[in-house]
């Protein structure tokens, strides 16, 4: 064997900037093997292809591509074959990238619901809070419409998790307050709980979209005069009969009349958002469209 075309493993390693140890697990599990060993010495030689070998494994490693996934690249000798198993990793580095977003979106409204949460006044009764308005700018949402018998806290987490599910696939990354609204509710009429409970309900659940352009689940809150006013509990409960003859009250005394749906706005998300929650817990933010009366 003419040496001088060949490297010793220690000097395999020593250009690779790598262990000897390590090219003897390589070797050991046969991902690559060198191409010379001295049967006497049990010595490895390594030629100038090997190194490059060495160079792409070591490349791949910092891919994060798996023992195996390297493997069957080396292996492979088509090309589109060895992109396909680089678009299979790219696309799970995408879902990885994905789902780590959605968790930090998840804590960063978990800590603005908190921060807010301090700033209310805790109250047993919902007739503590306050009532005001202020100009809000239009706002594109991801939605979901329904048509529903119940409303109740179960249904609004079922739609609410398809709306999860939406915007996976959308590729938008959750985050903004959900929010939920009332189709069928007229706040300019007197609420009444009985008729309430046997009308079908329309109900839109929705999420800010972000930076999304083009998707047939877009729609658009108007800009426009909003009254607001958060409380406990979520709406169409007999916690809100109170909330809705207050804000019916005001909008007498102000001379003003609601011009559009109701909607709740949760300060909360749906790592805490359960089936089995206490609905007067939640933290809602009750608007409404409003405008002058003539």
């Amino acid at each position: 064997m003419d040496e001088k075309d060949y490297y010793t493993i220690g000097e395999a390693a020593k250009l690779c900037g790598t262990a000897a140890s390590t090219l003897r697990y390589y070797d050991q599990i046969s991902l690559l093997k060198p191409a010379g060993l001295n049967k006497i010495t049990n010595y490895r030689y390594y030629t100038f292809k090997d190194i490059a070998k060495i160079r792409i494994i070591q490349n791949l490693r910092e891919l994060n591509f798996s023992i195996g996934d390297i493997s069957k690249m080396l292996e492979e000798d088509s090309l589109s074959n060895q992109l396909s198993v680089m678009k299979k990793k790219r696309d799970e580095i995408e879902d990885e990238i994905y789902e780590l977003k959605k968790t930090a979106a998840s804590i960063n409204q978990r800590i603005e619901n908190m921060e807010k949460e301090l700033t209310i006044i805790h109250s047993d009764s919902p007739s503590d809070s306050i009532i005001t308005t202020a100009w809000q700018p239009a706002r594109k949402i991801l939605s979901l419409r329904k048509q529903t018998e119940r409303a109740n806290l179960s249904v609004y987490v079922h739609y609410f998790n398809e709306l999860i599910e939406l915007a996976k696939k959308e590729k938008m990354i959750p985050s903004g307050n959900l929010l939920l609204i009332h189709h069928h509710i007229n706040v300019n009429q007197r609420f009444n709980q009985k008729e309430f409970q046997s009308l079908m309900k329309d109900l839109e659940v929705g999420m800010p979209a972000g930076q999304l352009q083009d998707s047939p689940f877009l729609s658009e809150i108007p800009e426009g005069m909003y009254l607001s006013m958060i409380t406990k509990g979520m709406a169409g409960k007999d916690t809100f009969i109170d909330i809705y003859s207050r804000i019916q009250k005001w909008l007498i005394e102000n001379n003003y009349r609601a011009a559009g749906p109701l909607i709740d706005l949760l300060h909360t998300d749906m790592i805490s958002l359960q089936p089995d929650q206490i609905v007067e817990n939640i933290l809602t933010e009750v608007q409404i469209l409003i405008e002058k009366k003539n």
